[in-house]
């Protein structure tokens, strides 16, 4: 078998291995708590990312050391006290700690109620400080309004199913029997105030004597009373919507529709199942648990136009759990170590198993790019996160062909470090909170991003790779300058890695001008965005016919391919720091400081060691390879 076949089979493999663990209607298995379906930030996602991203909003991370996301949301639900008293909250710098008189604690993690009070301190000046603009704030300042805002979140949150909580005890008989309960069975307020009618007309008489001749019956029901209203207080208490509304309509959280003087059956029947889900539980009752689940899917699945299919919800809390893109970014790392080791000796072996963890690498980001593109049902390039995933994809797809052609370790070492690096840029971005967010208005085209967009993005990712070949030249030509044929082979492979980035930019941008048109009345505005565009498509142009015409050199041809690598950053997240024009939907305000060190480092690459290697190349006859495959060089 050859090793071409190998690889292929290993790919295969992988990739066979990954998709057979998703859930699905074929497997049997059941839907959990997790799975059940909630409405947050316009769209509809199962409670597993709703908890993920409220968790990493308060520690930082999307599950604590002994509990899941779930887990926790769900005890923060039904047990708010001994929630209250878990240290999930982590302060990332330290000022803030002097900031709010916190004692320095280990990891810098505190308990939602040490924060309540220390925050109540500051009530005033943190209100202040909320209501100016983000360029006023220092950085301490901005971070201490996100600590107060996910407090409040935290708070809103362990109250939202307060109502389904069975917290009542009615032991009176005669007011047990009008609420139609047993005596001393614990009750909610929704199953207490469902009988409201009734508990009026309990009511009445008590204005109509006075207090000194009130029954144990009267006394009872006016402290039950006094109860319901304090209880009512949680009203704020909206975050979670998770019972149903008619298509189109935003779902309702269950302290909405305490309001409500009649409810629908399906929401009866909704509000119902999770009330027996909550009592199941706090119980500890993992059956009744799992039966009420099965039961509100049975429910809501009856109305298919009002929500997605169970099996989408199970898929996304499976692709939240298994951390695909975690799996590919440790196979590209141990790619790049064997191709590292593969240098200080038996390099075959070691170069053909570094393809192989590159592959199973490509395989799991395969696997998370087309679960995601079930999930949402458009191509994954919408938001700024999924290009950077995306890029990495492309970059590592050329790294694996240009190795499949030279079996010389360059196409790993391009592939595992463009993907490793785009990788863990991601992981940056991913810790805003869900990645799987709605789309802005204008992107809301699934045409236009399956062809501009992802073309655009499929020519960034060839770029970088192109730039990377360049730093290999450069880096190769300063120090075995003598190895001409290995040379002109990089020579090859820049300029054909030159050409496909400049097809796809190219016809990106023109895509690009005709959805401008379509969507904003013009082709061209000269828009930032627009405007990087172009310069990446002028920039490459600029170097293959220069090289074209041997006015370049193979050196000069190498930096400046590095050179776009800053042009394609700058195109890439660098405008959207202006945050201006029609394309401000991409805006990041804390990358300025990454990409300046970024294109700092690539300015320092270059001018270190292009003039070494142009001194080499300059005691060569002629450059090596060719400007194009196939034509020879003049003299």
């Amino acid at each position: 078998m050859s090793d071409t076949a190998r690889c292929l089979r290993v790919l295969l493999l992988l990739a066979a291995g990954v998709l057979a663990g998703t859930p699905g209607s074929t497997d049997g298995k059941e839907p959990s708590v997790g799975d059940l379906p909630v409405q947050h930030e316009g769209r509809i996602k199962p409670l597993d990312t709703f908890a993920r991203v409220h968790l990493l909003a308060a520690h930082g991370k999307r599950s604590l050391p002994d509990l899941s996301a779930i887990d926790w949301l769900l005890e923060l639900t039904v047990n708010p006290v001994a929630a209250g008293d878990r240290p999930v909250f982590t302060l990332r710098n330290p000022a803030m700690v002097a900031a709010l008189d916190l004692p320095e604690r280990e990891r810098r993690r505190y308990t939602h109620d040490e924060l309540a009070i220390a925050l109540g301190k500051k009530e005033d000046w943190l209100r202040e400080l909320y209501e100016r603009e983000d360029t006023d704030r220092s950085l301490v300042e901005t971070q201490l309004v996100e600590l107060y805002l996910a407090t409040l979140r935290h708070r809103q949150l362990s109250r939202s199913l307060s109502c389904l909580l069975p917290d009542f005890r009615v032991d009176d008989p005669e007011i047990a029997s009008t609420l139609t309960v047993n005596p001393g069975e614990p009750v909610s307020y929704y199953r207490i105030t469902r009988q409201g009618r009734e508990l009026t007309q309990l009511l009445a008489p008590l204005s109509e004597r006075p207090q000194a001749q009130w029954s144990d019956t009267d006394r009872a029901l006016d402290a039950l009373v006094h109860q319901l209203n304090d209880r009512r207080q949680d009203h704020f208490a909206t975050a979670m919507r998770i019972v149903p509304a008619e298509e189109g309509e935003e779902w309702s959280a269950p302290w909405f529709l305490m309001g409500k003087s009649e409810l629908s059956a399906r929401e009866e029947e909704v509000l119902d199942l999770w009330e027996s889900l909550l009592a199941a539980r706090i119980s500890g009752d993992a059956v009744g648990e799992s039966v009420a689940v099965e039961r509100m899917v049975k429910v809501l699945e009856a109305d298919p136009a009002t929500m997605p299919s169970t099996s989408n919800l199970q898929l996304e809390s499976w692709y939240n759990r298994v951390d695909l893109f975690y799996k590919s970014v440790a196979f590209y790392i141990l790619a790049f170590l064997l191709l590292a080791v593969s240098w200080m000796g038996k390099g075959r072996l070691l170069r053909r198993l570094a393809l192989i963890s590159l592959v199973g690498g490509l395989a799991f980001h395969t696997a998370g790019l087309w679960i995601r593109m079930v999930i949402m049902g458009r191509p994954p390039v919408s938001t700024l996160y999924e290009s950077i995933v995306f890029v990495g994809f492309v970059a590592v797809l050329m790294g694996v062909i240009v190795e499949w052609g030279r079996r010389d370790g360059m196409g790993v070492f391009v592939a595992s470090v463009v993907g490793a690096v785009l990788h863990f840029l991601g992981f940056g971005y991913a810790a805003d909170g869900d990645t799987l967010g709605m789309l802005v208005a204008v992107l809301n085209s699934n045409f236009w991003l399956a062809t501009h967009v992802v073309t655009i993005t499929i020519g960034y990712g060839c770029s970088i790779v192109a730039g990377l070949a360049g730093h290999v030249y450069l880096v190769w030509q300063a120090f075995r300058s003598r190895e001409r044929a290995r040379l002109a082979e990089i020579h090859r492979n820049m300029m054909g890695l030159t050409l496909v980035a400049l097809f796809f930019t190219l016809f990106g941008t023109i895509l690009g001008g005709i959805w401008a048109d379509q969507s904003w009345g013009r082709f061209w505005g000269w828009d930032p965005k627009e405007n990087g565009a172009l310069l990446i498509v002028l920039w490459q142009l600029m170097l293959l016919h220069g090289r074209s015409a041997e006015l370049f050199r193979p050196t000069a041809f190498a930096a400046g391919l590095v050179l776009n690598n800053l042009i394609v950053a700058l195109a890439w997240f660098g405008v959207n720091l202006l945050n201006v024009g029609l394309h401000t939907y991409g805006y990041t305000s804390h990358i300025a400081i990454n990409l300046a060190i970024f294109c700092g480092l690539e300015l320092l690459f270059v001018s270190a060691v292009y003039p070494f290697a142009r001194h080499r190349e300059a005691k060569e006859p002629k450059a090596p390879g060719t400007p194009f495959p196939g034509r020879q060089a003049a003299g």
